[in-house]
C-alpha cells in the first residue's frame, strides 16, 4: 500500500479509536503533504518523497524539543515528543550495522571498487539497494564534498561527538576519533560512516549542535 494511501487509512483508524493526539499529528502531516502536492501540481507523492518529507517533520520536532527544553517549556517539548513516534511509524526500518556492512561489502565486490575514486558508483548502487533507509540527503551531498574525507568528522559525528569543540574533553574525543579514522581508513569504512550519518543526526546527543 502506498504511504499516502496508508496515511488516509491511519487517519480513519485514529478517528474510530477517538485518539485525538494521534489524529492531530496525522492531520498535520496530511496538511504538509497537501501543500507539497499543490506546489508540485500533482495528486500523488512517491513513497521516497513521502519518507523524505516525514524525515524533515521528525527533525523539526526534535529541533523544537531542544528549543522548548532550553526555554523552560517542558509541556511543549512533551507534545512534540508524543508526535515523533506517530511520524516515525511511516519510516522504513533502519538497517542494522551488520546488514549495512554486508550490503556495502557486496556492492564493493559487485562494482569492483578498489579505491576512493570508485566510491561514486558504489554509493549510487548502495543507495538504490537501500532505498528509503534514511540515506538520500547524505548521498546526494557527497559528491559536492568528495575532496574532503567524510570520516575526518564523520567518525566522531556518528559516535555522538559533533558540534562545537569548546572544551578540552570534546577536543580530545574528536582527535581520538579522527586519528582512529586515519589509521583505519578503507573504502568500506568511509561508506559505513557515510550511510550511518543520517541516523546519527536524528539521535540527540549532548555533544551535538
Amino acid at each position: 500500500m502506498p504511504l499516502q494511501e496508508r496515511l488516509s487509512q491511519e487517519i480513519k483508524s485514529a478517528m474510530l479509536a477517538k485518539d485525538a493526539d494521534r489524529l492531530s499529528t496525522l492531520r498535520l502531516l496530511k496538511s504538509v503533504i497537501g501543500y507539497l502536492l499543490v506546489e508540485r501540481k500533482t495528486e500523488t507523492l512517491s513513497d521516497a518523497d513521502f519518507v523524505g518529507l516525514v524525515q524533515k517533520e521528525v527533525k523539526k520536532r526534535r529541533d523544537a524539543i531542544e528549543q522548548y527544553e532550553k526555554g523552560g517549556r517542558p509541556e511543549l517539548a512533551e507534545k512534540e515528543k508524543k508526535e515523533i513516534p506517530v511520524l516515525e511509524a511511516f519510516l522504513p526500518k533502519a538497517l542494522s550495522a551488520e546488514e549495512l556492512e554486508q550490503l556495502v561489502k557486496a556492492t564493493i565486490q559487485e562494482t569492483g571498487a578498489t579505491s576512493k575514486k570508485d566510491m561514486g558508483p558504489v554509493i549510487k548502487a548502495v543507495q538504490a539497494k537501500a532505498a528509503g533507509h534514511l540515506y538520500d540527503e547524505v548521498v546526494d551531498g557527497y559528491c559536492a564534498r568528495h575532496k574532503v574525507k567524510p570520516g575526518i568528522t564523520g567518525w566522531a559525528q556518528i559516535n555522538g561527538w559533533r558540534g562545537e569543540v569548546d572544551t578540552d574533553e570534546k577536543i580530545q574525543k574528536r582527535v581520538e576519533f579522527d586519528l582512529y579514522y586515519i589509521e583505519n581508513w578503507s573504502v568500506l569504512f568511509d561508506l559505513y560512516i557515510l550511510l550511518k550519518t543520517p541516523l546519527a543526526l536524528m539521535t540527540k546527543s549532548e555533544n551535538a549542535y
